[in-house]
């Protein structure tokens, strides 16, 4: 009878993010995983899989690699507001991400909007969504007032609370 050698078999370091899917690279084609291919852990770390391998003659042969599950990005978006017509600058966590819209934000009809801030880190993505409010800018006027030269004259303007230019008594 003759004799075969056993197949040689690689299995290559993979890695991914948290929750996707990450397939495996064993050599020659066609042999099984241990975890099955592809996998997906929502735990980052380091885990190992095995590939094995049975050639046409019955022989077999196996190694052993390593999968490294990357971290999601932690991200955080804050509430911001201003005013219509402003600039607003959008707020999220941690710094070096992209905003949609843009940052800083500006939109001259008052209301409530939605903003995403997103950011990826070792091939990883996470994201925020959060809220940004445009006020209205106040309805401001000044009525004409008279009085006698040399005496106090009160300034007359609304909505209360404003300040005179010059000052008022």
């Amino acid at each position: 009878g003759t004799i075969y050698p056993n197949p040689s078999v690689t299995a290559s370091p993979v890695s991914g993010c948290a929750g996707a899917s990450i397939a495996l690279n064993g050599s020659p084609a066609g042999g099984t995983y241990s975890p099955s291919s592809p996998c997906s852990n929502n735990i980052a770390g380091n885990y190992t899989y095995t590939y094995s391998y049975t050639d046409g003659h019955g022989c077999s042969g196996n190694a052993t690699s390593t999968i490294t599950v990357n971290a999601n990005p932690t991200v955080t978006a804050s509430l911001v507001s201003g005013c219509a017509g402003s600039n607003i600058f959008l707020n999220g966590s941690p710094s070096g991400g992209t905003y949609s819209p843009s940052s800083p934000y500006n939109n001259s009809v008052a209301g409530t909007y939605s903003y995403i801030y997103s950011i990826t880190v070792n091939g990883c993505t996470g994201s925020a969504v959060s809220t940004i409010k445009v006020f209205a800018k106040p309805v401001v006027t000044a009525s004409p007032v008279s009085g006698c030269a040399g005496a106090s004259i009160a300034l007359n303007g609304s909505p209360a609370g404003g300040t005179y230019s010059p000052s008022s008594p």
